[in-house]
């Protein structure tokens, strides 16, 4: 029997995560084969809950066809930044 030969630039990926996403988004009422494949090829750690569960909580409102909203927390400190050129750049 002769085997299929491919270049060694092509490799087989460990697909645990997207299967382990693709579970999460099973249990989503009310949306369709296209849109859990959409959600499950989202780049997500799937090993950090508290993303997991925003993802999910997004993908539930999302097939509920009501507003979505995103759980952030913004930190209380923002970088000034300047538009204007310093003096020394001039």
């Amino acid at each position: 029997m002769r085997h299929a030969k491919v270049d060694e630039g092509f490799f087989m990926c460990n697909h645990a995560e997207t299967v382990r996403l693709a579970d999460w988004l099973y249990q989503i009422q009310g949306l369709s084969l296209s849109e859990q494949f959409g959600f499950m090829v989202v780049p997500v750690n799937t090993r950090d809950e508290p993303v997991m569960d925003a993802l999910v909580d997004f993908a539930t409102q999302y097939a509920q066809s009501g507003p979505v909203t995103l759980r952030m927390e913004v930190d209380a400190i923002v970088p000034k930044v300047s538009l204007r050129p310093s003096p020394a750049s001039l």
